[in-house]
């Protein structure tokens, strides 16, 4: 593993970082440590497109949210120690990261393999850490195959993309260059054994639908319990197409999930279909938990969104 060449360990109220191009292009040592155990990742600024989008991530402001919210779910369903967590668009791997010391045991996916690799360097900074977190380098899709990302040129970052098979005949956009990775099903990429997932985060740039109606083999048999997903519908057309849009609503209806939103109150599955509809932060939850997760959301929203504020 390349030696970092300069190290952060971060604290909301102490951030100081001047932002020059040669300090911005090197890869740094970041410790993250706000309200959980403690993990380091290596990270390039530059591959976060800003003095402000790097901050962000370094005040842990971008992700605080959703681990708060995961923290609630697991104290809800299961002895953390039992907790099984998939992270399926791992990017950098830091929900992968807070996740573990959470749970028992992490998978995470992503498929742009330049991505992959960085991850797979931060797990192994954290010894047991990363060895409790198995990270499959594959895109999900609706059959074998492949998918094509828009990766910036130098390497991975915040904007990076899938691509349409229309898109992806065009080429790349200027400043990204065309990456093609294998693709698959989920529940095949998990394989036939895969356990009892009790919390799911989809945040795959407009593959969630097809990532849901992929699961459906786990849904039917009640095998994830919660999926927390960013879901924007009018990007989820467009990478996903309505077909695999009104897939996944109709196998969350028929395997009985229930939606909620991020501040733990019901709405119909069908705003999913929404074009308006564009969320963060988003729960599918199965029923025979929905109400008394509902309930503990709705109690601790105030306190979580207190702790989101306090790292602005």
């Amino acid at each position: 593993i390349m030696a970092p060449l300069c190290g952060w360990r971060v604290r909301p109220a102490c951030l100081r970082m001047a932002w020059h191009e040669t300090l911005a292009s090197r890869e740094h040592l970041v410790t993250f440590a706000n309200g959980h155990p403690a993990f380091q990742m290596l990270l390039r600024p530059t591959n976060y497109d800003g003095e402000d989008n790097w901050r962000r991530l370094l005040q842990e402001q971008e992700y605080a949210y959703q681990v708060a919210l995961l923290r609630t779910v697991v104290s809800q369903l299961v002895e953390p120690s039992d907790c099984v967590a998939l992270d399926v668009g791992a990017n950098s791997g830091y929900v992968s990261h807070a996740a573990e010391p959470i749970g028992g045991r992490v998978v995470g996916g992503g498929g742009i393999p330049s991505t992959a690799k960085n991850a797979r360097r931060s797990f192994a900074l954290n010894g047991a850490v990363g060895r409790r977190i198995a990270l499959h380098n594959t895109a999900i899709g609706s059959a074998a195959g492949e998918v094509s990302f828009a990766v910036r040129h130098g390497g991975g970052s915040i904007f990076d993309r899938v691509l349409t098979e229309a898109e992806a005949a065009m080429g790349a956009p200027s400043g990204f260059q065309l990456v093609r990775v294998p693709s698959a099903p989920l529940h095949r990429v998990l394989g036939p054994r895969t356990p009892m997932i009790h919390v799911a985060k989809l945040d795959c740039e407009g593959c969630e639908a097809t990532a849901i109606a992929t699961m459906a083999p786990l849904l039917r048999r009640r095998a994830v319990l919660v999926i927390l997903t960013e879901w924007i519908t009018s990007r989820v057309v467009r990478v996903s197409g309505n077909a695999s849009l009104h897939a996944a609503i109709a196998v969350l209806e028929r395997s009985g999930y229930r939606s909620l939103s991020w501040s733990g109150h019901f709405q119909p599955l069908a705003t999913l279909a929404d074009p308006q509809t564009e969320v963060g932060d988003l729960f599918l939850v199965h029923g025979a938990i929905a109400s008394s997760l509902s309930a503990k959301v709705q109690r601790r929203r105030d306190g979580m969104l207190a702790q989101w504020e306090a790292l602005k």
